[in-house]
């Protein structure tokens, strides 16, 4: 298995997000999460060791009651980096 990375966008039912920053703050995966204009209100980045484990996130994310949508992009390449990381 492999490491993986997505990312999530995340459409709320409310405006108000943050009441969903104390259930993204517990898994380490989520390496940032952001908020967006346009039809998403969150794009969030993550890193799991497994697409299992990515599968897994996204399922435990979509059971909150304030999620309406989530859809994701696996990365599959990375061509720019200029971060350092």
């Amino acid at each position: 298995k492999s490491a993986v990375s997505a990312y999530l966008e995340i459409k709320n039912v409310s405006t108000c997000c943050e009441n969903l920053l104390a259930m993204f703050s517990q898994m380490p995966e989520i390496i940032t999460c952001h908020g967006i204009t346009g039809d998403m209100d969150l794009l969030m980045y993550v890193k799991a060791p497994s697409m299992q484990r990515l599968h897994e996130i996204r399922e435990f994310i979509d059971t909150h009651d304030s999620i309406a949508k989530i859809k994701t992009h696996v990365v599959m390449s990375e061509w720019i980096n200029n971060r350092g990381d």
